[in-house]
């Protein structure tokens, strides 16, 4: 199969449920046909009825202490990806056939990084970004291979570190100028606004700003539910925090939180009431006991 041909891999799969080369392939042209994916995530979501390849997506983070063990362990988990199936060679071959073509490049770095080659990705990830200039996963996944656990540096090369977080943050903050609405972009950028300790107030108009541009990033809108919780703006709290209910109308968490927001402001009743609606929708005993205890001390409060 080319790289980025309209094949209806999908039907494949469903022909075949357990032609995992199959799902493979498929996350290959879906990430040249739909150039803003977040590659892992789609590869998870098409394999989701899979989990036997799950454990094999999962990039191990490198400790000093560990290191040798897990980079032999990085190893087999390669070694066992391109038994399934080699998508760099498959990409190799259609670059060779359109060297021009950035989303080919990107596809590239993607199985690179997954892989744990991420120099191979730094490199193909910056030809993607050389060949266009506004491609922001590009941008994204490039600060990615900049980032590495502090405790991975040897006390000699410290300075590295220091260089990587700077190019990180650069191509973050790219992509977000880039394009403002890239989820990805958002959440990046936000969580380097939270290690800088940028002000509160910076971090709230940020979030504010992605939720204007973007209403559904329910990502933003928890990460501003909590800051304005902690600023002690209960009224707006308990605006994100009904919003995110209304949204996800099944997850217990949210509208455990809404409860305890209301019972935090004196609406007692309404949050012993939205506290036992989320005890019906948790899967969780722990959750479910902890509730129960909420729900008893603030029963006689009513």
């Amino acid at each position: 199969m080319q790289i980025c041909t309209r094949v209806r891999q999908d039907e494949v799969i469903k022909k075949y449920p357990d032609n995992l080369k199959a799902y493979f392939k498929f996350a290959s042209v879906r990430v040249c046909s739909n150039p803003g994916i977040n590659f892992l995530d789609e590869l998870m979501w098409i394999t989701k009825e899979k989990p036997y390849p799950h454990n094999l997506l999962e990039y191990p983070v490198v400790f000093r202490r560990y290191a040798e063990e897990i980079i032999k362990n990085n190893k087999e988990r390669k070694k066992e990806l391109l038994n399934i199936s080699d998508e760099i060679s498959a990409f190799t071959l259609a670059i060779k056939k359109n060297p021009n073509n950035a989303k080919l490049y990107r596809g590239r770095a993607e199985w690179h990084f997954l892989l744990g080659d991420k120099r191979e990705a730094l490199n193909d990830f910056t030809k993607a970004i050389q060949l266009d200039n506004n491609f922001d996963m590009a941008f994204l996944m490039r600060a990615r291979c900049y980032t590495r656990n502090f405790m991975s540096y040897t006390e000699h090369n410290y300075a590295d570190f220091y260089e990587s977080d700077l190019k990180n943050k650069y191509n973050i903050r790219r992509a977000y100028q880039i394009n403002p609405k890239n989820i990805m972009a958002q959440t990046e950028l936000y969580t380097i606004y939270v290690k800088d300790k940028v002000s509160t107030e910076e971090k709230l108009e940020l979030l504010s700003k992605i939720i204007s541009s973007d209403s559904t990033n329910w990502i933003a809108r928890i990460n501003r539910a909590r800051l304005l919780k902690e600023m002690k703006n209960n009224k707006g709290a308990l605006h994100d925090f009904e919003q995110l209910a209304k949204k996800f109308p099944e997850d217990s968490w949210y509208r455990e939180q809404l409860g305890n927001q209301k019972i935090e402001m004196g609406m007692i009743s309404e949050g012993v009431k939205d506290l036992r609606k989320a005890q019906t929708l948790s899967h969780y005993p722990q959750q479910i006991k902890w509730m129960q205890k909420e729900i008893d001390k603030y029963s006689k409060h009513k």
